[in-house]
């Protein structure tokens, strides 16, 4: 006997349909499904963070602090919650555990260990555990320094670009 499956409807073409879903919490996945799913969860992470990674490229932030802020969202994220996109999220707290990763990586790298020996979540759990309940107020400062020096270095650019879009000749249209 054939598995039931629950229906709901989608639109195709401004027409409904019954489809099953045949997913539920606890269900194994195939090999395929696994792929798809973690396909899915990069371009998520990519479309909900790729405004701050912009940001931080604009204020040459190095890539190991990007990364930093790219692994702990992902770290965070979980499907169908909705969380109002990278760009929302707490820009000085993201600064403040970029910066705690930071110290943790210098100081595996100071005692002659790889940073390889080592998991993203290890890592970034110290470094929250650095940044959460105040233990270290010089960090959240360095954050908030960091995140009003990239505002202003934000403003600065789009003040220039300004003047520079004002003195710009429309291009032709081509025929």
């Amino acid at each position: 006997m054939a598995e039931s499956y629950p229906i709901t409807q989608m639109t195709i073409e401004g027409q409904t349909f019954d489809v099953i879903e045949p997913y539920k919490e606890g269900d194994v996945l195939s090999a395929n499904e696994a792929s798809q799913l973690n396909q899915v969860f990069r371009e998520n992470i990519g479309n909900n963070i790729r405004k701050q990674v912009k940001d931080l490229l604009a204020t040459a932030a190095d890539h190991a602090a990007i990364q930093a802020a790219v692994s702990t969202y992902a770290e965070a994220y979980e499907f169908g919650i909705r969380a109002g996109g990278g760009g929302r999220r707490d820009p000085i707290r993201s600064e403040a555990i970029t910066i705690a990763v930071g110290i943790v990586r210098d100081k595996i790298k100071s005692t002659g260990r790889k940073l390889t020996d080592y998991s993203l979540k290890q890592i970034t759990d110290l470094a929250r555990g650095l940044i959460d309940g105040g233990k270290r107020p010089d960090i959240w400062e360095m954050a908030k320094d960091r995140v009003e020096q990239a505002k202003s270095a934000a403003k600065e650019v789009a003040d220039d670009l300004d003047s520079l879009i004002a003195e710009l000749q429309p291009a032709e249209k081509a025929a």
